[in-house]
Formats: structure tokens, sequence, C-alpha cells
């Protein structure tokens, strides 16, 4: 079993090292953006070198993604078959309210690198000067 920072996968016996590979990757890329998206199932090997999971989005929906030596895609609905380089890609042109998150995530993120900024610089300071 392959254990990352959200999920657990279990890359199993009697698949190829291709899907291994292809599932393992699958999951580190999903357990890169959980902090957008509801929850991840249904992780399985579909082919010698690609792996699927179905992602349910907070605007209520659940699709289902494929990576495989294409890139990553959604498998069926009216976004279907376009190729990104990440899910994180997928999902920042495919999900308003996975965008929302990864923005508000990035502004935290930006604060706190500000506010170590100031510190480090000797001001007492904690926000973003103009």
């Amino acid at each position: 079993a392959c254990r990352r920072s959200g999920l657990l996968l279990d890359l199993g016996h009697g698949i190829s090292l291709g899907q291994k590979l292809m599932l393992a990757e699958l999951q580190a890329q999903v357990n890169e953006v959980l902090f957008g998206i509801v929850g991840a199932t249904a992780f399985q090997a579909t082919g010698p070198s690609e792996a699927r999971a179905s992602l349910s989005l907070f605007e209520g929906h659940t699709i289902e993604v494929q990576l495989d030596q294409g890139g990553t895609r959604i498998t069926s609905g009216p976004n279907a078959g376009a190729a990104y380089d990440s899910v994180n890609s997928l999902l920042l042109n495919n999900s308003p309210g996975f965008t929302a998150a990864f923005n508000r995530a990035l502004a935290e993120q930006l604060t706190l690198v500000a506010a170590r900024q100031a510190i480090d610089n000797g001001h007492e300071e904690t926000g973003i000067v103009d």
C-alpha cells in the first residue's frame, strides 16, 4: 500500500508495473488537491498505462478523471477529452469551487510569506504594505 497525505491507495497484486506507477502518480496528484475537492474514490487501473479516479466536487457532482501518457482528462460529460498536464490544472479549468479554494490557499500562503519576510527584515508589521 502507498500512503500519502490523505488517501490510502492499495497498489495490490496482479497488476503491471505500468499500472502501479500510473495509480501511484494519480494518487499523488489527487492528494495535492484534496483541499479543493469534497473527496476522491474508485482509484483503478484501466489499461496498461492508465488509471482513473472519481472526484467529488464542491459544485455537487462527481467527475471521473483518467491519467495516461497523454495527460489527465475528464472521461465523460460536456468537458470530456481535453488533456491537461495535471489533476490540478484540470480542476482549475473545470471547477469554480476548486479555483476558489486554490485562490484562498494561495492568498493564505502569500500572507504567511509576507509576514515572515517582515519579521526577517526586522519589521513588526504582519500585513502586506503597498
